[in-house]
């Protein structure tokens, strides 16, 4: 669902998420337009969870860097924002943890739903590549 006609800045947006009134929704930005996130149905997040815990097992017994799951804003250079099923960051890339993360994973898991448009997962896609 789009919530708002102008366009945001990526700053505008993280001080969006982050008021109190905002803070047990889920939003991404795409091309300065806010999306609210639809919270995922349980077999969606078993699904998640199953992927994220098959890619953190091996992240984690080679050391490769950190894996997030659902939830997670990724704050992209183009501008755009999208919280990915499950995401994996190189070592290389992001050596620790940082308060946000202001780059495209190096893996962005995203499950789709019935409900996706395939439109709108290649607007996905093309942003991570971006």
């Amino acid at each position: 669902m789009v919530l708002q006609e102008r366009l945001y800045t990526a700053e505008e947006f993280y001080e969006f998420v982050n008021r109190p009134e905002n803070q047990d929704r889920w939003y991404e930005l795409y091309r300065g337009v806010i999306y609210e996130a639809v919270m995922p149905s349980p077999i969606h997040a078993i699904i998640a969870l199953l992927i994220a815990k098959a890619i953190s097992d091996f992240v984690t017994k080679y050391n490769l860097g950190h894996v997030v799951g659902d939830g997670c804003h990724f704050y992209l250079p183009n501008g755009d924002t999208f919280i990915p099923d499950t995401a994996f960051v190189s070592k290389e890339r992001q050596p620790t943890i940082p308060p946000k993360f202001e780059l495209a994973p190096d893996l962005a898991v995203e499950i789709v739903s019935p409900s996706n448009r395939p439109r709108e997962i290649l607007d996905k896609v093309e942003s991570y590549i971006e």
